[in-house]
């Protein structure tokens, strides 16, 4: 039986094994709760990254969008201004070659 008990760990072995059980778990859920950590921030990083990708596309779109109408606006004065210098313009004194003066007057009446 003496022989038997020197096999058994004495309390202050079991302790010590104890205690580095007790490290070691603290270690491992350290090492976990860094690896989830690691992985939200890194999710975290892909979804700001989309959020800026896409804010960025939206931001692209309304330029080329206010660009688009400033063209359209700059299209349409462009327009306007031909209208208006066509609409404007004097017109152009009729041939009179040939007709009597009442075919005037009434050419006259209809400008």
């Amino acid at each position: 039986m003496l022989g038997l008990g020197l096999l058994l760990p004495s309390r202050g072995a079991l302790a010590a094994l104890l205690g580095g059980l007790i490290a070691l778990g603290i270690v491992a859920l350290v090492a976990e709760e860094r690896g989830a950590t690691r992985e939200r921030a890194a999710c975290l990083a892909r979804a700001i990254a989309e959020q800026n990708r896409q804010a960025l596309a939206n931001e692209t779109a309304r330029e080329a969008t206010r660009a688009i109408a400033l063209g359209s606006l700059e299209a349409e004065r462009q327009t306007a201004a031909i209208l208006d210098e066509v609409l404007h313009a004097p017109v152009p004194a009729s041939p009179r070659c040939g007709l009597g003066a009442d075919r005037v007057r009434a050419l006259d009446r209809l400008r």
